[in-house]
């Protein structure tokens, strides 16, 4: 210890054993922010520039999260029309199916039975 130190002691025996206690505690304390202070401020700015960049690559994530449900949703928009279609011919066949098992044709014979069952096959409604 320096002499200004040992002097300054002296004065604060002088005044009370509590008193040298609590400046001891004091100059502790402070040698321990001076130490580890700078430490932990320089971790604080390390975490801050890590969320800086994070938040940024967000951001990104989000430009590209809306391309990709835009691109997903128009290729499923093009399956439901598709199997629109398909469910509309399938009722049409249905239809022309269940016409020619009820025989609700009145003048129906069996060769346009044959007949309707060939339109059928080829696709024609």
């Amino acid at each position: 210890m320096s002499q200004n130190t040992i002097e300054l002691i002296k004065i604060l025996a002088n005044l009370g054993g509590v008193v040298v206690v609590a400046w001891l505690l004091i100059r502790m304390i402070g040698k321990l922010l001076g130490n580890y202070g700078a430490a932990f401020i320089g971790t604080q700015e390390k975490m801050a520039e890590a969320m800086g960049r994070q938040a940024q690559s967000m951001g990104g994530m989000k430009d590209t999260l809306v391309d990709f449900v835009g691109k997903d949703s128009g290729e499923h928009r093009e399956i439901i029309l598709g199997l629109q279609v398909v469910g509309r011919e399938l009722k049409t066949l249905t239809h022309h199916v269940m016409r020619l098992q009820d025989g609700h044709k009145s003048d129906t014979t069996q060769s346009d039975k044959a007949a309707d069952l060939k339109r059928i096959g080829s696709g024609v409604p």
